[in-house]
């Protein structure tokens, strides 16, 4: 796969204009024993997350990325407590759905929803602010060309890693950075006239901005 210069400059802005402002943020923000910052994390909370941002398909020819969104539901599991050991403690199980252009040629747009289930494991580190985390998820992915003269759509099986990080605004709301990379099946196009033949499997990839609210 050759990357552009210019897609490579393009996402480093993106990200740059999404992380710095939450980093600015956690360097700024004072201090209040009276407000629980890891509160959103506590087991059996249950987080509404929303999210808009970049997605963009890794094919070859591909077109440029394109606008994402998506919403979506996840609970701080418990652990499961097994002699000295917990396993799943600090993870969170969750399902998300998202609306992603993923390319688009003049009129022509090349559309995807993934319908999802995720397993995420949180990290904590020296400071409240930042709360990176790594998971994997899979689901099924529906995908539509549309305006190509020969249009389709088709629901093929997929899975993904993602990763980020979360800043929490107060004991109730998050803020934070959300990277996935999706490897989905059957592709191929069969000679579509703006998007070409396809690959039998690809990659997906967004960068998303988060809201969440916990409760």
């Amino acid at each position: 796969m050759r990357v552009k210069p210019t897609q490579v400059l393009a996402t480093a802005v993106m990200v740059a204009a999404l992380v710095v402002p939450a980093l600015a943020f956690a360097a700024a923000a004072p201090a209040d024993s009276a407000v629980d910052l890891h509160a959103a994390w506590k087991p059996g909370r249950q987080w509404m997350s929303f999210r808009i941002g970049f997605a963009k398909s890794s094919a070859d020819q591909a077109a440029d990325g394109s606008i994402g969104g998506g919403f979506g539901y996840a609970r701080m599991l418990p652990g499961i407590h097994l002699w000295r050991f917990t396993p799943l403690r600090r993870y969170s199980l969750g399902a998300y759905v998202h609306l992603d252009q993923i390319g688009r040629f003049g009129d022509a747009a090349e559309i995807e929803v993934p319908v999802t289930a995720e397993l995420v494991r949180h990290y904590e580190w020296g400071t409240p602010y930042m709360r990176p985390y790594l998971g994997v998820g899979a689901g099924m992915f529906y995908r539509k060309l549309y305006r190509t003269g020969n249009d389709f759509g088709r629901v093929k099986p997929g899975a993904y890693v993602v990763f980020g990080t979360n800043a929490p605004l107060d004991a109730r709301q998050v803020l934070g950075i959300d990277l996935r990379v999706a490897r989905v099946n059957g592709e191929n196009v069969g000679g579509n006239p703006v998007f070409g033949p396809g690959t039998p499997k690809v990659s997906h990839w967004s960068i998303k901005f988060n809201y969440s609210i916990a409760y």
